[in-house]
């Protein structure tokens, strides 16, 4: 079976996941973040390359309640410390990356992604791309001002040197919806998109995810041939 060389997750539902089982309003949070734990396991036990998670948009960030926000923010810190220090990163050799306006975070979490990101950067292992602060269409606008900036042409080649990221999903998955929702909009162009509106993030299962790799396998691509 052919298997993606890099996935990109859109891991949407954890609201609605605590809704549905009258759970505390952070249980959802924490469930959704042991399964993104979960999904980075099972990507390099498929020795899946490169792994990109949209963990946090710029509009969530603007539309939802500065508690929830706190909550967020307290989650990711714990998060990624757990990850780093003698956790998954470290223990299979992952690089972290970071993408998305990070420098609108606060200055704590600023300094710990910058920290995560060092101590990573030469590991062998899966690249797996955090989206904090990320908005697709802002993504576009930043990477055409930087070529403004230089007096660079404007162009397909150039632009994709200044995206926050340049490489291309092969697979995205997304829970709990049927859309972008502004995600890797540049990037996802010859993107196979596998929506799983009737699971939410936290029900988000191995067996799912294997699902989602035998989909890809049987599409034939053809890059607008």
């Amino acid at each position: 079976m052919a298997y993606p060389r890099h996935i990109a997750v859109i891991p949407d539902g954890n609201r609605r996941f605590v809704r549905r089982k009258s759970l505390p309003f952070s249980r959802g949070h924490e469930a959704g973040a042991e399964k993104i734990r979960e999904l980075i396991g099972w990507c390099a036990e498929y020795k899946i390359k490169e792994l990109t998670i949209y963990a946090l948009s710029t509009e969530n960030y603007k539309n939802r309640s500065d508690s929830e926000m706190g909550l967020l923010f307290r989650l990711f810190e714990r998060y990624f410390s757990e990850i780093s220090d003698g956790g998954m990163i470290s223990k299979k050799k992952i690089r972290a990356n970071f993408i998305g306006r990070t420098e609108l975070l606060p200055k704590k979490m600023q300094g710990m992604i910058a920290d995560i990101s060092r101590k990573t950067r030469k590991n062998k292992g899966m690249k797996v791309n955090f989206a904090l602060m990320y908005d697709g269409k802002q993504e576009i606008i930043d990477a055409a001002n930087r070529l403004k900036d230089r007096n660079m042409e404007i162009n397909e080649k150039n632009i994709r040197k200044f995206l926050y990221l340049s490489d291309e999903p092969d697979l995205l998955i997304r829970t709990g919806q049927q859309r972008l929702s502004g995600f890797m909009l540049w990037q996802s162009s010859y993107t196979e998109l596998v929506f799983l509106p009737d699971v939410l993030w936290p029900e988000f299962s191995k067996d799912n995810f294997i699902w989602c790799l035998e989909e890809f396998s049987r599409r034939k691509r053809n890059f607008g041939k």
